[in-house]
């Protein structure tokens, strides 16, 4: 077995590796309804209906996420589970592919591009750094057309902009340049 295996009880593989998304992602649901359920409480903004409700949309969202969560844990022992068949100098074979190493760097890239993002949005503005947010991204994800990846990032950009500033009201970074079209 390499040193990547870890046998599990009757699991061997990469399934702890495979549980540590999902596990955050609950972690994270758990935290919104801690914060749901106390603080919101306590402010008197966690009941009434829909419009009232300030839980309601972190709730839902929060439920969704534990159920892509568990689909994700399902996943990883199903994997686990038919790799079972395979021997032990398969295994041992079997390291991580090419492909699997370059997804986990560009997860990991596009997780720093988002921390750049969230840290210049305030002097920057939305206006400036969502398109080049979205222009890394795309570039990330082997979008080579410039026109594409251009178009793409200034479209979608300002189309949010357009429904968050304009149609629901919402006050977007200004940043330096004070840009602040609705």
């Amino acid at each position: 077995m390499t040193s990547n295996s870890i046998r599990l009880g009757r699991f061997t593989g990469r399934l702890p590796g495979r549980l540590i998304a999902p596990i955050f992602f609950l972690a994270i649901a758990a935290i919104v309804f801690w914060q749901t359920n106390t603080d919101l409480v306590e402010k008197d903004i966690a009941s009434g209906s829909m419009q009232y409700n300030a839980a309601f949309v972190p709730e839902v969202l929060a439920i969704v996420l534990i159920v892509l969560a568990f689909f994700q844990i399902l996943q990883a022992f199903r994997l686990a589970d038919a790799n079972l068949d395979t021997s032990a100098s398969e295994a041992d074979e079997e390291d991580e592919t090419p492909t699997e190493r370059g997804l986990a760097l560009r997860s990991f890239v596009a997780l720093v591009f988002l921390a750049f993002y969230i840290f210049a949005m305030r002097p920057l503005g939305y206006h400036i750094a969502t398109p080049l947010f979205l222009a890394c991204l795309f570039v990330l994800l082997n979008v080579r057309n410039l026109f594409l990846v251009l178009g793409l990032s200034v479209g979608i950009s300002y189309a949010s902009a357009y429904v968050f500033g304009g149609l629901l009201n919402v006050v977007l970074p200004a940043g330096v340049f004070e840009i602040a079209p609705f």
